[in-house]
């Protein structure tokens, strides 16, 4: 996982974004800030933010009806996400 941030706000996202500065996962862990993960949708079929309330969304490859489907995947997140 990699961790950014841009102007005062918290990034993860497991893309490379070299056009971003990276930090440490302490960071993003401090304090009680928002926490944005950053993907890469089809603009046209995306809502481009939306609070994730089901892990599984968190690395979303596309937007449709699944999203509906709770999924019993275990998602490989750190514990304080």
């Amino acid at each position: 996982m990699k961790f950014y941030k841009l102007d005062n706000k918290k990034m993860i996202s497991y893309r490379k974004f070299d056009h971003l500065d990276g930090c440490d996962e302490e960071y993003i862990k401090s304090g009680d800030d928002y926490i944005y993960v950053l993907n890469k949708l089809d603009k046209k079929k995306s809502r481009f933010r939306f609070i994730v309330t089901e892990p599984s969304h968190l690395w979303l490859e596309n937007e449709g009806m699944e999203l509906l489907i709770k999924d019993k995947e275990v998602i490989d997140i750190p514990a304080w996400l």
